[in-house]
């Protein structure tokens, strides 16, 4: 086997191996960089006011994510619409240029096998 190769197996291997190393120290030294969330057990719970308020306020802030994923569901949608019309008329364009090509080719076969029985006679 080719010394490169092995040398080059070699590396990615030993690579694969510092990987876990790798993320453990940008772990510890890195820090995590999401924000922390105050979570505390509480003795009592929360008044029935404040819990229906919280309740509007989710529902409202969930409704409007929804929104916006359908908003973005039919961007994609139409995205998808105008890629597979392009590609049609790509697969038509391409098509139509090989026909005039083997068209072109016959012709040429055509005067060749003219010029040859010609040149026989």
């Amino acid at each position: 086997m080719n010394p490169e190769v092995q040398q080059v197996g070699m590396w990615v291997l030993v690579a694969i191996a510092l990987l876990p190393a790798v993320n453990t120290l940008r772990d510890w030294f890195g820090g995590d960089k999401r924000a922390k969330r105050d979570v505390k057990i509480e003795d009592e719970c929360l008044p029935r006011a404040e819990f229906a308020a919280h309740v509007i306020v989710n529902r409202e802030a969930h409704q409007q994510i929804h929104d916006r994923i359908e908003g973005v569901k039919g961007e994609i949608h139409g995205m998808e619409l105008r890629l597979n019309h392009a590609s049609e008329e790509r697969a038509k364009l391409t098509h139509d240029r090989v026909n005039a090509v083997l068209e072109a080719v016959s012709e040429l076969r055509g005067e060749m096998k003219g010029l040859s029985k010609c040149q026989g006679e």
